[in-house]
């Protein structure tokens, strides 16, 4: 009778332990409209173009009574790059994207390979770690630096339009 309540006794503080401890939550943060842009002439090969983000981090933790310190990951959910004109992405044979800040070393992002003839925007291929990632985020302003690879030299500019989704757990 005695191990019964023992028993009892230790399963009740379990359930209790377990009722009192706090669900991780996560949500999804989306930066639309990134332009992403540099000046031709383009050269054969990687050209760098960069695209301003603003932080949106701290503005979700203040909507939403979080403390920054509370948010323990980031984690990107899909970049997508599209053309900013009427152009398609033709003259494009790939690109590479990383996040930049001026306080944190730069960070793979995600990378295109492949672009369909006469497509006008790309889903990117996602860098297997963002380690770091939640750094950026709390920075004032972060960079997304795209390599843009072309297959002959023109005297275009780049203009494009970045996209992405970043979710973060707290």
């Amino acid at each position: 009778m005695r191990n019964k309540n023992k028993l009892l006794i230790l399963s009740l503080l379990f359930l209790g332990l377990l009722s009192c401890s706090k669900q991780e939550k996560s949500y999804t943060l989306t930066f639309d409209n990134i332009m992403i842009k540099a000046e031709g002439p383009l050269y054969e090969g990687a050209n760098t173009a960069q695209g301003e983000v603003l932080n949106q981090l701290n503005t979700f933790a203040k909507d939403n009574n979080i403390a920054i310190a509370d948010i323990k990951s980031a984690q990107l959910k899909s970049l997508t790059i599209s053309t900013a004109d009427s152009n398609d992405l033709s003259v494009y044979t790939g690109f590479n994207v990383q996040f930049a800040s001026d306080k944190i070393d730069m960070i793979q992002a995600a990378a295109a390979n492949k672009i369909e003839p006469g497509s006008k925007s790309v889903d990117c291929i996602l860098a297997s770690k963002n380690e770091g990632l939640l750094d950026v985020l709390k920075e004032e302003k972060f960079v997304l630096v795209t390599d843009a690879s072309v297959a002959n030299d023109t005297s275009m500019n780049i203009n494009l339009i970045g996209k992405m989704q970043i979710e973060i757990k707290y």
